[in-house]
């Protein structure tokens, strides 16, 4: 029993520490796929396959698919260079253009209840964008936002995208720039990615990061502390507003009360 009892006191320790250090929270950055937007590498890889890329799956892993997926994705290459070489792989009469139909796959899908859970995170904490995306990407689900009556304005005070700033995660210069930029504190700054290598640098940046399971945002804790915090920071200022209320109410009455009885002592005086 004592040792249960250690054991208790010490996840207790753990817990209370968390809670202490996710109240410090300022500023959240986040990753885009897989992370804000759920992915399905499933369907990437079918629609690859459909252009004559057979086993697509296996050769993701290969060193020159793999390279080409990345130029794509991060736009740091031209998206023309990088589509030519991947049309090598199609079979023949494929075109360019059928690939880049193929890749919109990768715009993946926006749960709507986490752009509006974003909207409300805005209230309390500086929100910002950290993504590896190209161009073409960024501009479609820029779209899909509008599509679902959203826009990057009212999601994120700022983005930060790998195409524009010529900066690729997990290096530490896109780091530091988007901290130049905001002027954030990486000590009280919440970090969420679903890439091992990112969300570590970003830890050793400074960042308390958490390492999102991919297209699970809403599963981890951090994710439902700082939405937690709003509900109660709501609750709070609903009260707060309540208290103010309820004290103009009661001051309300007392004045009508002495008013009552000024006029009642001044009625019995004239009939006096």
């Amino acid at each position: 029993y004592r040792l249960k009892d250690k054991s208790l006191t010490i996840s207790n320790i753990h817990m209370l520490h968390r809670k202490m250090s996710m109240k410090q929270i300022e500023t959240l950055v986040f990753d885009y796929g897989g992370v804000i937007v759920n992915i399905d590498d499933a369907s990437v890889v079918k629609a690859m396959e459909s252009l004559g890329v057979t086993a697509f799956k296996r050769l993701i892993r290969v060193r020159k698919i793999k390279r080409l997926m990345h130029q794509y994705i991060n736009g740091l290459v031209a998206e023309a260079e990088t589509l030519k070489e991947m049309l090598s792989l199609c079979r023949k009469g494929t075109t360019t253009e059928d690939i880049e139909k193929v890749l919109e796959e990768l715009c993946g899908n926006l749960p709507v209840e986490r752009l509006k859970a974003l909207v409300k995170l805005r209230k309390r904490y500086k929100v910002y964008l950290l993504s590896n995306i190209n161009d073409t990407l960024w501009q479609k689900s820029v779209s899909l936002m509008k599509q679902l009556g959203y826009s990057t304005d009212e999601l994120f005070d700022k983005v930060f995208l790998s195409y524009a700033m010529g900066k690729e995660k997990p290096s530490v210069e896109i780091f530091e720039e988007m901290t130049q930029q905001t002027g954030l504190n990486p000590a009280t700054t919440l970090y969420f990615d679903d890439h091992t290598e990112n969300a570590e640098a970003g830890k050793r940046f400074g960042f308390q990061s958490v390492l999102v399971k991919s297209n699970h945002l809403e599963e981890h804790l951090e994710w439902q502390e700082i939405n937690k915090n709003i509900k109660e920071r709501k609750w709070r200022n609903e009260f707060s507003s309540l208290r103010r209320y309820g004290f103009h109410v009661v001051a309300t009455i007392r004045c009508s009360i002495s008013l009552a009885l000024l006029f009642t002592k001044l009625m019995m005086s004239a009939w006096c």
